[in-house]
């Protein structure tokens, strides 16, 4: 949150659109599944303020399963998604 802070100050014009396109990526690794999620800023004209939003949960992958198969298929999907 600290570094998106940062970026924020750096934009001029708080009501452009270049603020809502800013998106942080994060990853949350334990063992072997990894789940991501997004955090969002927003301004809101009414406060003058920005807002963060977090979406939890947009990817999700088990990368050691029971079938070896299975495994390949989410290690390449995140791949992808990466």
């Amino acid at each position: 949150m600290f570094e998106l802070n940062r970026i924020l100050l750096r934009i001029q014009d708080f009501f452009s659109t270049k603020i809502i396109q800013i998106k942080v990526y994060v990853r949350f690794v334990n063992d072997t599944f990894i789940n991501l999620g997004v955090i969002r800023s927003i301004f809101n004209k009414e406060k003058m303020a920005i807002l963060f939003t977090y979406d939890q949960n947009i990817a999700f992958y088990n990368i050691q399963t029971e079938h070896q198969h299975d495994d390949v298929k989410n290690i390449l999907d995140l791949i992808v998604y990466l």
